[in-house]
């Protein structure tokens, strides 16, 4: 049976105690760290979901993941390291188009260089999103359709995609790509710049009018993130055999 170490980035986001509590809960994965800066407001002062493995296979370090070392990473022990931080919001992104290349974009980037540096050579599972498509040309949209992303924050993530994609491209070095379709869920952030659903959630609570832009027609891939966060251990558990490839994850389904 192969065993795991695996680092998540962004552990307290939406993906992030998702993941965290699907992995502590696998046999196969015998040690999780998370690394999370906590930028970030939670509902609770513990974002992380009830899990008694957590006390015995969670190690959580509160520092923003672009301060990670090739020493540090190789000392750990780590295995495989699922890249989840990054700002969300495409409204955000528009107002201060900074915030999203400095931590998005140049911090993936220096995320691919310090792993290059490693002597372990880490699998490194990057999450993105199907932001990098722009407007679908055909539904549903595959791994191969055209890229027009539309706001910084969709260029953002194509561009941290492409600096982690060099890295399986030039060296060789064991990458996997994946593009989360709209997804909600538990922990989810509704503070600020909100999506969609607890946007909603939020507005019917208040007893007022749910908001719809543009002309009203447009559709989303809405996605739960328990069963998407399974794909992440699918990958996870197949390894490095992996390398190279894209995947989108969603249902198929419009809504």
């Amino acid at each position: 049976m192969i065993t795991l170490h695996v680092m998540v980035t962004g552990a307290a986001g939406l993906y992030g105690v998702h993941l965290v509590d699907l992995l502590v809960s696998c046999p196969e994965v015998t040690k999780v760290t998370g690394i999370d800066n906590f930028s970030r407001q939670f509902l609770t002062r513990n974002p992380f979901l009830p899990n008694p493995a957590l006390k015995t296979k969670f190690l959580m370090l509160r520092l923003d993941y672009r301060s990670l070392t090739p020493e540090m990473i190789d000392a750990a022990g780590v295995d495989a390291i699922v890249h989840l931080a990054a700002y969300v919001s495409i409204d955000e992104s528009m107002e201060d188009p900074e915030k999203y290349f400095q931590n998005n974009e140049r911090g993936s980037f220096e995320l691919a260089r310090t792993l290059l540096a490693t002597k372990s050579k880490p699998l490194l599972v990057v999450a993105s999103s199907p932001e990098v498509y722009g407007n679908p040309l055909y539904t549903p949209m595959d791994e191969d359709h055209p890229m027009y992303p539309r706001s910084f924050y969709a260029v953002s993530k194509l561009a941290a995609e492409k600096h982690c994609r060099v890295l399986y491209e030039w060296y060789k070095y064991p990458v996997v790509v994946v593009r989360n379709f709209n997804t909600f869920g538990e922990n989810q952030n509704v503070w600020g710049y909100s999506a969609v659903i607890p946007a909603f959630i939020e507005c019917a609570l208040r007893g007022e009018a749910l908001v719809v832009h543009e002309d009203g027609k447009q559709t989303r891939d809405f996605l739960y993130v328990g069963d998407a966060v399974k794909a992440y251990l699918a990958i996870l558990l197949r390894g490095k055999e992996l390398s190279g490839s894209v995947f989108n994850i969603g249902t198929g389904k419009e809504t």
